[in-house]
């Protein structure tokens, strides 16, 4: 009887290293010959999205992209909003949930960690003004449901533990929170290292709470409540994988163990490229194998280097495999 190994082979579910490292090659060179005057669009040939770039640089990092990730940086730079935030394209209105990314771009690709956003003291002075203009933003777009008065009084009738309620991140200013957009914002806090002090730690705590206190029945997460019109709603292998990395201080709660088991219950056998590259990303940033879905990822990929029409996803992907071939996650926490 053939054993696990000999099945997953027949499946094509095994890969060679050198499989896998010529897959991390070919997404690079695509990615690549994707990025124009610093910026990459959704789909080839469109217009250039922040989120889109923000992913592309990541990927790019360490690959001897230097030049590519210097104009990375000064693009991002240079369509950050006057509030301090990003919207969805230059131009495209009022700054919304994808000054998340854009921040954790420019805070991982000028670390002392990645090999890009290297430039004169003046771009890099720049560069740090622009975060930290960021960082302000994403204090002052939490979702707040009290106004001031309301505030007032929770904290006469229940002192300060009246005020100690959850607060995630909207897709858009003024809206209800929800688990993605919270997501991207932690990670901004937090990579390449977390940002320390008081202020930071009460936002990250409120955030966190909020991921917490919504999770699924059964483990993992939907994309905001848990339970609606007296149904539980189902989780996500996305929004469940996102959650896990905004989560990996608290690697032993309660919540992140049946998340974690949620996804390793997961039959991957007809995951998209974004659900492999998620999965592994949270998998790897917890520890776990994910041998097997890096190989299943490198079987989807196209001839010409991506995983499909939309580069993010493609640059998502490039993330995952690297995490197999470098052995570097860039959404890892450095305490874990």
């Amino acid at each position: 009887m053939a054993d696990a190994e000999d099945l997953d082979k027949a499946r094509g579910l095994v890969s060679s290293a050198d499989t896998v490292s010529r897959a991390y090659k070919k997404v690079i060179s695509y990615i690549g010959n994707h990025f124009h005057d610093g910026s990459c669009p959704y789909i080839a040939g469109h217009a250039p999205s922040t989120e889109a770039t923000a992913w592309c640089a990541m990927a790019l990092r360490n690959a001897n992209q230097a030049t590519v990730m210097g104009h990375a940086v000064a693009w991002l730079v240079s369509t950050q909003n006057k509030d301090g935030g990003w919207s969805t394209a230059p131009g495209a209105g009022r700054s919304d949930w994808t000054s998340g990314p854009a921040t954790l771009a420019l805070r991982v690709i000028t670390s002392d960690d990645g090999d890009g956003g290297t430039g004169s003291n003046s771009q890099r002075a720049a560069t740090q003004r622009s975060i930290e203009r960021a960082l302000a933003y994403m204090f002052d777009s939490r979702t707040e449901f009290y106004g001031s008065l309301a505030r007032l009084l929770l904290f006469a009738y229940k002192g300060a533990s009246g005020l100690d309620y959850s607060r995630g991140w909207p897709w858009t200013r003024d809206c209800y929170h929800w688990i993605e957009p919270t997501v991207y914002a932690l990670l901004a806090l937090k990579l390449p290292s977390r940002l320390n002090s008081g202020l930071y730690d009460e936002i990250i705590g409120r955030a966190e709470q909020f991921i917490i206190e919504n999770e699924c029945k059964g483990g993992g997460w939907n994309h905001g409540n848990m339970y609606c019109l007296k149904f539980y709603l189902p989780a996500f292998v996305v929004t469940t994988s996102e959650a896990l990395l905004a989560l990996q201080e608290t690697p032993e709660s309660v919540g992140v163990k049946s998340a974690l088991d949620f996804l390793v219950r997961k039959e991957p056998t007809d995951f998209t490229a974004m659900e492999y590259a998620w999965s592994i990303l949270a998998l790897n940033a917890h520890g776990k194998s994910t041998d097997k879905l890096v190989n299943s990822l490198v079987s989807h990929q196209n001839a010409d280097g991506s995983f499909g029409l939309n580069l993010m996803v493609t640059a998502l992907a490039t993330l995952a495999i690297e995490t197999a071939v470098t052995n570097r996650n860039p959404l890892k926490y450095k305490t874990v």
